[in-house]
């Protein structure tokens, strides 16, 4: 009798389980009902501070992360890893696309939640697989005090004039979130 070992990768029902959270989350605040009647933790907040709104993207990135460190084995392939950062950005375009054509919007936008997940999902994994963890724990530290340095010290946190969405403007111009024709400057709230 020959015994075939399961190759199937293992799930985890914790994951599926903070998985689905994050989507039902998702789903309720982006149709919450009625817009006239918003219960306030379900909008996102003006700029500073947040509501349990905004946590849901980083919810996202969190279900991501945890699923690198449990589905990443040493020596995988980077380019399977980036075949698959690139499959989440397409379908991301392609949602993008049809609801462009859907709801007759005059702009293409390139970046959205799907895509940065992507993208995100590409760097984590890559830093996980060739980097030591002590390393992962310096690159994590120099990217959040890189981003605070940069944000201080090129026009502050304010939306529109800060770093983030001046270099959201010259990447992507009227393709972002939202595009001000008047003063030349785009703003992407995920920016």
């Amino acid at each position: 009798m020959q015994i075939v070992a399961n190759t199937a990768p293992r799930r985890f029902v914790s994951v599926d389980v903070l998985r689905g959270w994050a989507v039902v989350a998702m789903l309720l605040v982006n149709y919450p009902g009625s817009w006239d009647h918003v219960f306030a933790p379900l909008e996102h907040s003006e700029w500073n501070g947040f509501t349990p709104t905004d946590l849901i993207f980083p919810h996202f990135l969190f279900v991501v992360g945890v699923s690198i460190a449990l589905g990443l084995r040493p020596g995988g392939s980077l380019s399977k890893l980036w075949l698959r950062a690139l499959r989440l950005v397409v379908v991301g375009m392609g949602l993008y696309l049809v609801a462009m054509w859907g709801y007759d919007k005059a702009h293409f936008r390139v970046w959205g939640v799907l895509q940065r997940i992507g993208l995100c999902y590409g760097v984590a994994a890559t830093l996980a697989l060739t980097l030591h963890p002590r390393m992962q724990w310096a690159v994590i530290g120099g990217i959040l005090l890189g981003y605070w340095v940069l944000l201080a010290c090129n026009g502050g946190y304010v939306p529109w004039d800060n770093l983030a969405s001046r270099i959201d403007t010259w990447l992507a111009g009227v393709h972002n979130y939202q595009f001000d024709a008047a003063i030349g400057k785009a703003h992407d709230p995920e920016g």
